[in-house]
């Protein structure tokens, strides 16, 4: 028998609300879009980029807590410059954290593509960055 997700619920009235299930996203056409665990798939007909977290997770807490910090997180910020939270996968033994895709890629693959910034972009950035996390009202 299969582990149990860490984050499996009960009942249908526990499933979180921003709970996706795994069949709606197509990962027959997945592309590997940076390091690690992110791939671009389709959801609902649109690109998205997925996190995707194996089994291999459900027996490390300090992982699993990770991830229940990371959607507490993103379920919080809303802001222009930050790619946008859409859902999660969470009881299945395939967990996901499913965000806004970015066909143009993140802050480092632009700094590979521009090299690097001048001065005052540099500034406006850590501004925005600032501003962000609570540091600038």
């Amino acid at each position: 028998m299969k582990d149990i997700p860490p984050m499996h619920v009960l009942t249908d009235r526990e499933v979180p609300e921003y709970e996706i299930h795994p069949t709606e996203l197509d990962l027959s056409n997945s592309v590997k879009i940076s390091k690690g665990t992110f791939h671009k798939v389709s959801w609902r007909g649109i690109d998205v980029a997925v996190k995707t977290f194996g089994e291999e997770m459900f027996s490390d807490e300090d992982k699993v807590n990770a991830f229940r910090d990371e959607l507490q997180l993103l379920q919080k910020i809303r802001h222009p410059n930050v790619v946008q939270f859409l859902g999660a996968v969470t009881q299945s033994n395939l967990m996901m954290i499913v965000t806004e895709y970015l066909p143009k890629g993140d802050l480092r693959q632009y700094l590979d593509r521009k090299g690097a910034l001048m001065p005052a972009q540099a500034g406006k950035f850590a501004l925005e960055i600032a501003r962000l996390s609570g540091y600038w009202e």
